[in-house]
């Protein structure tokens, strides 16, 4: 891509990707992984963009704090350590006598679980 320069004199590129054949490229996948991680049909929809579902509404502290009670023991020390606490992988990797890379899985785990309960929620609400 040919890039020119701008009113300021910054470059900028003559031509930007459109998302619509980057999202068409992985749209099947990222609906197949929600349908595996969210165990539901109706979850999964929700959850992609060409779902047509609805948006959740934003989580405060309390709700959060009630979601994180329901996580098994290792995916809420992992979550609380690094996303509430704000510690490094190193730091909790140290403190649980975990591999760096087993911390991130919980994170993403605890993550992911914390989404599939607020989705339940949700629906129960319905």
């Amino acid at each position: 891509m040919a890039e020119k320069s701008g009113a300021h004199g910054r470059s900028r590129k003559s031509e930007i990707p459109r998302p619509e054949p980057v999202y068409h490229g992985y749209a099947a996948h990222v609906y197949s992984l929600c349908l595996r991680l969210l165990a539901g049909m109706k979850a999964a929809e929700d959850t992609t963009v060409g779902g047509g579902g609805k948006e959740l509404p934003p989580l405060d502290r309390a709700e959060l704090d009630a979601l994180v009670t329901r996580l098994p023991a290792d995916l809420r020390i992992a979550f609380v350590l690094h996303d509430i606490e704000g510690l490094s992988d190193g730091a909790i990797s140290k403190h649980l006598r975990v591999d760096e890379e087993d911390v991130r899985r919980l994170v993403r785990e605890a993550r992911l679980e914390i989404i599939r309960l607020r989705i339940e929620e949700v629906e129960d609400k319905d």
